[in-house]
């Protein structure tokens, strides 16, 4: 809960590991844990989609695309939209292809049409 991004990348990368894996865990047994685990774990993915650090980045997206589209509501979907599209615009191919990736997942109806624009601008 409290695995911030630090100077040190030796700490940094210590305890992003295990975090990640304690993530990637609740993911795939999520029908094991209660709701409310689910919901902080895609709070904190969504924390970590803005990060500035690219394998941080890489690995919450591709962490998001595991989610199940249930799990993560409208509104969560709507907050992390900006995001997700301006990460299509980054210098890094796999930050592009993993927001990509996530947010052909997570599309719904209420946003498929501003997903469609920003893809057609993009081409």
């Amino acid at each position: 809960m409290t695995t911030d991004v630090t100077k040190h990348v030796n700490k940094n990368n210590s305890d992003h590991s295990i975090l990640f894996e304690a993530i990637n865990l609740v993911l795939k047994y999520d029908n094991h844990f209660p709701e409310e685990i689910t919901k902080v774990t895609i709070d904190l993915l969504s924390k970590f989609i803005a990060v500035k650090e690219p394998n941080i980045r890489c690995l919450a997206l591709e962490a998001l695309t595991k989610t199940k589209p249930h799990h993560i509501n409208d509104q969560k979907i709507k907050e992390n939209l900006p995001l997700l599209l301006q990460g299509l615009k980054e210098p890094d191919l796999s930050i592009r292809r993993r927001c990509l990736d996530t947010l052909f997942q997570q599309c719904n109806y209420e946003i498929s049409g501003e997903i469609i624009n920003e893809l057609l601008d993009h081409l």
